[in-house]
């Protein structure tokens, strides 16, 4: 314990990233998505050039939508309702008209939300 990091073999300097950070091109998600999830819910996504969303979730005959602004930094989407709170998820760059979307801090083994663009 007197002896330091050094003394039981730490290293002093903290290790450098082995992988670059994933940067998604904000302006290839703008447009209308959709999804559906594992219960047969139905989810549209509209993103604007502006930064704003529209976010639908439809199940069993009812929906409802959330409207706000969002960002991406990184990999990460950050969407802020207007109603509060924020709605953070890992997204994958847009290929081929889909991307992923996976909440931050959903349990262990949740699939997420594969988007396909809405023509």
């Amino acid at each position: 314990m007197t002896g330091g990091p050094e003394a039981i073999g730490a290293p002093t300097t903290p290790a450098a990233p082995t992988t670059p950070a994933v940067k998604v091109n904000a302006a290839g998600l703008v447009g209308r998505w959709s999804a559906a999830g594992e219960t047969g819910a139905k989810f549209v996504l509209d993103l604007t050039q502006e930064g704003s969303f529209n976010w639908t979730y439809a199940q069993n005959g009812k929906s409802e939508t959330v409207k706000g602004v969002y960002a991406v930094d990184g990999d990460v989407l950050a969407m802020e309702p207007e109603t509060g709170g924020t709605m953070l998820a890992q997204i994958t760059e847009p290929q081929g008209g889909r991307f992923d979307f996976a909440l931050l801090g959903a349990p262990p083994g949740d699939p997420g939300l594969k988007f396909a663009k809405v023509q």
